[in-house]
């Protein structure tokens, strides 16, 4: 996935987008702790903004526990 296009902080419709998720998904599982990408709260918990270095990782992990899973 090409993320040249994408700011460095990304909002959660942008992270949705990327993951292939419903917004609603992401803010219920960052609300009950269980999102497995940091998050960063702006303005109070009015603005969450995720890193895109963050995402990145993330994706990376997954793609070689699936990997790993699938050679084993």
């Amino acid at each position: 996935m090409n993320f040249d296009n994408y700011p460095e902080l990304l909002n959660t419709g942008q992270l949705a987008e990327i993951l292939g998720v419903a917004k609603h998904t992401i803010e219920a599982r960052r609300c009950e702790g269980t999102f497995p990408i940091a998050h960063l709260s702006l303005m109070g918990k009015r603005t969450v903004r995720y890193a895109k270095s963050d995402v990145i990782a993330y994706l990376q992990r997954c793609q070689e526990e699936a990997q790993t899973r699938s050679c084993a």
